[in-house]
C-alpha cells in the first residue's frame, strides 16, 4: 500500500502542477499583478505563497520523514518577501522545480509508514494527512485563478456569476 500511495501522490502533484501552470495561462498576462475585481490577490501573490508554501513547510515536511528536521518558517515571513513585481514566469518555473524535488523524494518514501503520526508544523499528522494538505492547498489556489479566469470580465461588467 505505501507504494501505491507515493506514486498516487507523485501523480497528483505533478498533476496539480500542471494545472497551476494552465489555470495562470488562462488569466491574461495583463491582469497577472492585479487584484480581481471582486477582491483577493492578485494571480501573481496567489504563486507566490504557493510556491512559498511548497519552498518553506511543503518540502521541509517531507524531508522530516528522511530524519529531517521539522520546518522552521523564516522569520522575515511571507508578507515581508512578497514584491508585486514578481515575475510570474520565473515563478512558475520555481515553483515546478520545488515540484519536481517532492515528487523525486516521494521515491525514496514509498517505503514509508504513511499512518504513522509524528510532529508536524500542523500538529500530530501522518504522512498522508501532509502531502494530502499540500494537494488541498494547491486546489484551492488553482480554484482561485480559475475563477479569474471565468469570472473576472463578468465582475468588470457588473455580473455576479461566480459559483
Amino acid at each position: 500500500m505505501a507504494e501505491s500511495a507515493a506514486q498516487w501522490f507523485q501523480e497528483q502533484l505533478a498533476s496539480s502542477t500542471e494545472i497551476i501552470i494552465w489555470a495562470v495561462g488562462q488569466v491574461p498576462s495583463t491582469r497577472w499583478h492585479r487584484q480581481p475585481p471582486f477582491g483577493g490577490w492578485s494571480p501573481a501573490r496567489h504563486l507566490f505563497h504557493l510556491l512559498y508554501y511548497e519552498e518553506t513547510l511543503a518540502l521541509p515536511s517531507l524531508r522530516q520523514w528522511q530524519g529531517g528536521p521539522m520546518p522552521v518558517p523564516p522569520l522575515a515571513g511571507e508578507e515581508l518577501s512578497w514584491r508585486h513585481d514578481h515575475d510570474v514566469e520565473e515563478l512558475l518555473a520555481a515553483f515546478q522545480a520545488v515540484r519536481e524535488q517532492e515528487v523525486a523524494l516521494l521515491d525514496e518514501l514509498a517505503g514509508a509508514d504513511w499512518d504513522l503520526p509524528r510532529p508536524t508544523i500542523w500538529g500530530e499528522h501522518t504522512l498522508r494527512w501532509v502531502l494530502t494538505k499540500s494537494y488541498q492547498h494547491t486546489l484551492d489556489h488553482a480554484n482561485s485563478l480559475l475563477q479569474m479566469a471565468l469570472y473576472w470580465d463578468d465582475a468588470l461588467r457588473g455580473r455576479h456569476a461566480r459559483a
